[in-house]
């Protein structure tokens, strides 16, 4: 039996249509209420012309058969029941009691079924973490942060008066799992001189005291005095997923210094939270800050959407918060910003911004990159009085190749 129609409110038409659009999703399609009257409620599909009568008429029963479910019942359908080609019309008894009392309940009972299911849960996070936690001896590191903590090394930098005839530094990534390869980018980006490199990450294949003892430690000895300034990379977050090691060594996460007439500012977006709104607010505070002409950032994991090549088994970029970042980099007119993740080289320009993906100073190569990417690199940016030079440096066989970026 159908209860008598009180007055509609005028969120329930809304309610119904929302529900339906979740059921029932379709991209090129929606739901809108037309009209309501008496104990009836119109409600309108629309779709692309596309849409054959057979698809709309299926439809049209499964619309049906879902508000059948909620405690709506529906008048039997008398065909046709659409008035235009873009159109589907079915009319539908609407019980204001019924829909709020069904669909609230079932709302609560969902809810509540996963606070429980957390609740049940969470020991058993705890326990498994207690039982997986691999100790780490961070002693061991000591002698390498006296010398290489990030405090240490960007004071030593900003220490030294910039050559009149200005500066360059040089940007690289992922340096891990192959020592040979690494070597020779790196001894080769240290011969350009540079006031300092910068790392966008990955710079040890598992993120254990051994291994930057071993490995990483061994990499840094080939280039000094060259100051080498990192963020981490994925592959730095360690047995215990918490970065304990890089902290050991660099002791932060993050930085921000300028030297000469510029800033450079790196981040760690390498954890499960991908950007954040802390990661937005410190970018915000650190660019519009006055005092440069211009201004770097550096992390390691490039954004899905950024319009060259991301998405892969080596890339898999972030999507949380990345319109908000390319809004704050054109903002706050960022000169470059600096990636890795991606094995290789690729570049674009975004509202005035370039976003360049350097990971390319070890790790194998992702073999999904245009031919021209699928190279070992590192990038040189020069900084003068009279304008800013910008060049990618390739491993091409055995010989190593300039080329500007553009």
């Amino acid at each position: 039996m159908i209860h008598p129609f009180p007055q509609v409110p005028s969120s329930g038409p809304s309610q119904i249509a929302a529900l339906l659009t979740t059921f029932a999703p379709r991209n090129d399609a929606f739901w809108e209420v037309d009209s309501i009257f008496s104990e009836r409620l119109h409600l309108t599909r629309h779709c692309e012309p596309s849409a054959n009568e057979a698809w709309q008429s299926g439809l049209v029963q499964m619309t049906r058969y879902i508000l059948n479910d909620l405690g709506l019942r529906t008048i039997p359908p008398t065909p046709p029941h659409w008035t235009l080609p873009l159109r589907i019309r079915d009319t539908f008894p609407y019980n204001t009691t019924t829909f709020n009392t069904k669909y609230g309940t079932m709302l609560k009972k969902i809810l509540i079924a996963f606070i429980i299911l957390l609740i049940l849960a969470y020991p058993g996070v705890l326990l498994y973490e207690k039982i997986t936690y691999e100790p780490q001896d961070l002693e061991k590191l000591a002698d390498f942060a006296k010398t290489d903590n990030l405090d240490v090394l960007i004071k030593g930098i900003q220490a030294k008066p910039v050559p009149a005839e200005g500066f360059k530094f040089v940007v690289l990534g992922d340096t891990r799992s192959n020592l040979q390869v690494a070597e020779q980018v790196m001894t080769q980006a240290a011969s350009e001189k540079p006031a300092f490199i910068l790392a966008n990450g990955d710079i040890v294949r598992r993120g254990r005291v051994s291994e930057y003892i071993s490995y990483h430690k061994r990499l840094i000895d080939s280039i000094r005095p060259v100051p080498f300034i990192t963020v981490p990379g994925n592959h730095e977050d360690g047995p215990n997923r918490d970065f304990a090691a890089f902290l050991a060594i660099y002791g932060a996460e993050q930085f921000s210094f300028d030297y000469g007439n510029a800033r450079h500012i790196g981040i760690n977006n390498s954890t499960k939270w991908g950007i954040t709104r802390a990661h937005l607010a410190y970018l915000k505070q650190e660019l519009s800050k006055p005092g440069v002409d211009h201004k770097y950032v550096i992390f390691h994991v490039p954004p899905k959407d950024l319009g060259i090549f991301v998405d892969s088994d080596e890339g898999r970029g972030f999507r949380f918060h990345w319109k908000a970042l390319q809004q704050l980099f054109t903002e706050e007119k960022v000169d470059h910003v600096f990636m890795g993740h991606v094995h290789g080289f690729a570049t674009t320009v975004i509202d005035d911004v370039r976003y360049t993906i350097t990971g390319g100073a070890g790790a194998n190569l992702a073999e999904k990159l245009p031919e021209d990417g699928q190279v070992h690199n590192y990038v040189v940016i020069t900084i003068k009085l009279d304008g800013v030079t910008e060049e990618v440096v390739k491993l091409k066989g055995e010989k190593w190749k300039r080329e500007p970026i553009q």
